[in-house]
């Protein structure tokens, strides 16, 4: 008997994984700030600015993204999207 798994239950698998690598990410920059700002020299406010600017990008593509989602549908920019991330043939 083969064992099926629901595509919710796959996408929430998915999910948790993805933030617990984003939250492994956030501890390990945040040992490394102290080191990073004596090496660079950076000020307190210096080293939220440098730190926030990952936000910032990630901010503007999920309100792009969701707007296109929003005028598209859910498959069509997913579809376009792998098309884009395809090594093209030259």
């Amino acid at each position: 008997m083969r064992l099926r798994f629901k595509a919710t239950h796959v996408v929430l698998a998915m999910l948790c994984v993805m933030y617990f690598i984003t939250y492994i990410d956030r501890v390990n920059i945040s040992t490394a700030a102290s080191e990073i700002q004596k090496e660079l020299g950076l000020t307190n406010t210096q080293l939220g600015l440098v730190f926030s600017a990952f936000a910032y990008p990630y901010l503007l593509f999920q309100v792009i993204g969701g707007w296109v989602g929003d005028r598209f549908g859910p498959r069509r920019p997913v579809l376009v999207r792998h098309d884009l991330g395809r090594p093209q043939p030259s």
